[in-house]
């Protein structure tokens, strides 16, 4: 037993859970309404209780279906102990100290998965400490999350067949919920969407919404859905709880649907939306609404890996500065310090951002170039320059020959200057137009420059990046020394699109980034650091200038190419230390429902939960 204990454990690691939650029978706090409840997780860290997330409130019931779940990623190296507990929201304030408490139950992780089945449902009774009254019961739905990286994009209307006008003519306030079935044929469903409230309308039309795959249906497109619309009216006696305010529903009507049904209708209709019957499961016989899906897509969500599984080769351009602002080769404090190697941040550089980069260049073909020095005896310094020192063949097979070249050429070449990169990133372009880049023969060229400081033709090099930003060409600029690199801002990822300050011109799309060495930082934590930087930059541009263009059908590659490319240093999320392992997402309160399509990694297209404390899915 203990044996196939820790078997499911293993195989679990790394798994994400999803934890659908509902409520029943809970105990009223209220005197003139019902409760507003909500479900708050709290996880066990280092001895104390931490909130690790929330659902949103639903106003005036007692029995909660939450929209908004809970997902765990599942480590077995740690024993997670799990606290769910209800309030009753009666402040729109995020302190839960402020609200009623209306009860909780303490189970660890091993309570609510099964061993058998990816859906397991586990049924408890809420209570308070130091009483073993009933508070009402819990039902904790886990589901073994299934990885897609597909999104649904939907658009809804809904027309009401009564044709009825005048004064006296009733317009409604509406509302839709889309619910999943918890196990086929159950009958149980869960919601997965609300909208908002559409006022006095009988012919709503909300606003287009969208979300992941695995919210929906967990990719399983024969899942059982439900459509269902909700209008307001106060004097009705049979109601159910709608996202906002206090006033009651009532159901108009609904519709059971699967996600294959709907892209089956969407190919074959015939008109601008799908039409949909809404049917009141009380009344068969009355049909007053009609659901109209004005837009209905699938769309997939590719990640670089995709990509390059399909045959891109990224060509990688290096380009080192040799100003002589880096110091004379004579002084053990130049940034080119060949005496102690270890200290020598343009070779830390190579060997770390140089070599994830050119990992995933099959061909094995780095193009070398200098710039700022005198070479080759010459009397004027050169703004670029091959190290092969042969301008025809500027190429090395791979990064070791990168470094070797780099510690062979250093004593033969005079420091000068100024720090003209206009030339560099020429003879970049010119490279990228030589790849002949199509859909067919996917390419995308990464310059990667290093340099010491400030760069002096900055218009020229502005200009040239805004101009050629349509092209399959990315820079990423690596600040190395004590400069002030705070113009070199201006090139980060995060600043937005390049502009011309003179002309008010914007590049097309991103295609540069900075980042500076930092010193500051221990070695291995700087090195995966800067290497998950570039690697989420490079993976976002990939996929802005590939957006209209799928990717290749898989491509066999030789065993020593696939084994060169550093998928679990891409995939896998450190640890950080002093933070529990669970994944977090943003924690707050919320009256109405809350529509969060989390972004995505763009590498390995994994989801990205946002914590309240800031920690998100690792860069790669």
């Amino acid at each position: 037993m203990a044996a196939d204990l820790d078997t499911m454990l293993t195989s679990l690691r790394g798994m994400k859970v999803e934890l659908m939650i509902s409520c029943t029978d809970l105990v009223d706090l209220d005197t003139m309404t019902k409760s507003d409840p909500m479900c708050v997780l709290f996880v066990k860290s280092m001895g104390k209780w931490v909130e690790y997330d929330r659902t949103e409130s639903i106003k005036n019931t007692l029995n909660p279906k939450f929209e908004k779940s809970f997902v765990i990623e599942f480590d077995p190296r740690t024993y997670h102990y799990l606290r769910f507990s209800v309030y009753d929201i009666d402040y729109n304030n995020a302190k839960l100290e402020l609200q009623d408490y209306v009860g909780c139950v303490d189970l660890n992780f091993m309570d609510i998965v099964s061993t058998k089945d990816a859906l397991y449902t586990c049924n408890k009774i809420l209570r308070v400490q130091e009483s073993s009254k009933p508070r009402g019961t819990i039902s904790i739905t886990s589901e073994l999350m299934t990885e897609t990286r597909d999104i649904v994009n939907i658009h809804v209307a809904a027309h009401k067949l009564d044709k009825s006008k005048g004064m006296f003519s009733k317009k409604n306030d509406i509302y839709l919920e889309i619910s999943k079935e918890l196990s086929r044929d159950s009958g149980n469903y869960q919601p997965v969407y609300r909208s908002d409230v559409y006022p006095k309308s009988n012919k709503p039309r909300w606003r287009p919404f969208s979300f992941n795959l695995q919210k929906l249906c967990n990719n399983d497109w024969t899942r059982n859905l439900k459509i269902s619309c909700y209008r307001r009216k106060n004097h009705l006696p049979q109601t159910v709880a709608g996202p906002r305010g206090s006033q009651k529903f009532e159901l108009i009507g609904q519709v059971p649907t699967t996600l294959a049904e709907l892209h089956n209708k969407d190919t074959a209709k015939t008109d601008s939306f799908i039409n949909l019957p809404l049917k009141n499961p009380k009344d068969q016989s009355k049909h007053k609404w009609d659901l109209r899906i004005i837009k209905f897509r699938v769309d997939r969500q590719h990640s670089l890996i995709d990509y390059l599984r399909g045959g891109l080769h990224l060509n990688l351009m290096i380009a080192i500065d040799f100003t002589a602002s880096n110091g004379s080769l004579n002084d053990i404090h130049s940034l080119h310090n060949i005496r102690d190697l270890d200290a020598n941040p343009y070779l830390h550089t190579l060997e770390t951002i140089g070599r994830v980069i050119s990992d995933f260049n099959f061909d094995r073909k780095l193009a070398l170039y200098g710039f700022g020095a005198k070479w080759n005896d010459k009397e004027y310094p050169s703004h670029c320059f091959p190290l092969s020192g042969d301008k025809t063949a500027p190429y090395m097979r791979d990064i070791e020959d990168v470094i070797q070249k780099y510690k062979e050429i250093l004593p033969v070449l005079t420091f000068s200057g100024p720090t003209m990169l206009a030339p560099i990133i020429d003879r970049a372009v010119a490279l990228e137009e030589s790849q002949n880049t199509s859909k067919e023969h996917q390419v995308y060229t990464v310059l990667l420059v290093i340099t010491d400081g400030v760069i002096n033709d900055m218009n020229n090099v502005m200009k040239r990046l805004i101009e050629k930003s349509h092209r399959a060409l990315s820079v990423v600029f690596v600040g190395v020394g004590p400069a002030d690199f705070s113009l070199m801002e201006h090139f980060s990822d995060n600043t937005g699109f390049l502009k011309l300050e003179k002309t008010g011109r914007l590049s097309e799309r991103q295609n540069t980034h900075f980042l500076p060495y930092r010193k500051d930082v221990e070695e291995p934590e700087r090195d995966m650091m800067m290497k998950r930087d570039v690697m989420t930059v490079l993976s976002k541009h990939v996929l802005q200038f590939y957006k209209n263009v799928e990717p290749n059908k898989p491509r066999l590659r030789r065993h020593d190419q696939l084994n060169s490319v550093p998928w679990e240093a891409i995939l896998a999320t450190p640890h950080v230390e002093g933070r529990d392992n669970l994944t977090r997402s943003k924690s707050r309160i919320s009256i109405m429902t809350v529509k969060d399509t989390k972004p995505m990694c763009p590498t390995c297209g994994a989801s990205i939960d946002v914590s309240k404390t800031g920690r998100t899915h690792t860069s790669h």
